[in-house]
C-alpha cells in the first residue's frame, strides 16, 4: 500500500492474528471484515499487517496506528484502495496451503500433514 507517499507491504499471518488479539479486545476472527470498515479498529489493523509485511521484507516498520490513522485520507477513493489491498492480504492470509495432486484436485497440505500423524484406530491415543 502507499500511505504519504511511503510505500508498505502487508501480510497476515498467525503473528499477526496474535498482535490483533492483543491489541484489539475482544477481537473475533470471523468478524475481521468488519474490524476494516471501521474507523476505530482499521488503523490499528493495517499497522498490524504492515508490521508484518515489512518484517517479511527485511525492514522493521517504524510508524504505528496513530501514525497511519493521521497520514490516511478519508475521502472515500484512496480509502478504499488501502482497504481493497487490507483485505487482499487477509484472504491471502486465510487461505488454505495447497498442493495440486496429480489429478488436478487441491489438497490442504496441513490437513493431510495431520492426518499423518493420528494414531491408528484402535490403538491408544494417550488422551
Amino acid at each position: 500500500i502507499r500511505v504519504a507517499r511511503r510505500d508498505f507491504a502487508l501480510l497476515f499471518n498467525y503473528a499477526a492474528l496474535a498482535d490483533l488479539c492483543t491489541e484489539i479486545e475482544n477481537f473475533d476472527l470471523g468478524e475481521i471484515l468488519s474490524y476494516v470498515k471501521n474507523p476505530k479498529f482499521f488503523p490499528t489493523l493495517l499497522a498490524i499487517l504492515a508490521k508484518w509485511g515489512e518484517a517479511e521484507e527485511g525492514r522493521t516498520l517504524d510508524v504505528d496506528a496513530e501514525w497511519f490513522a493521521r497520514h490516511m485520507s478519508p475521502a472515500p477513493l484512496p480509502l478504499m484502495k488501502i482497504q481493497v489491498a487490507v483485505n487482499e492480504a487477509l484472504a491471502d492470509g486465510l487461505t488454505m496451503e495447497t498442493e495440486e495432486e496429480d489429478g488436478g484436485t487441491e489438497v490442504d497440505v496441513t490437513l493431510e500433514e495431520l492426518k499423518k500423524k493420528e494414531p491408528p484406530e484402535g490403538s491408544p491415543s494417550g488422551s
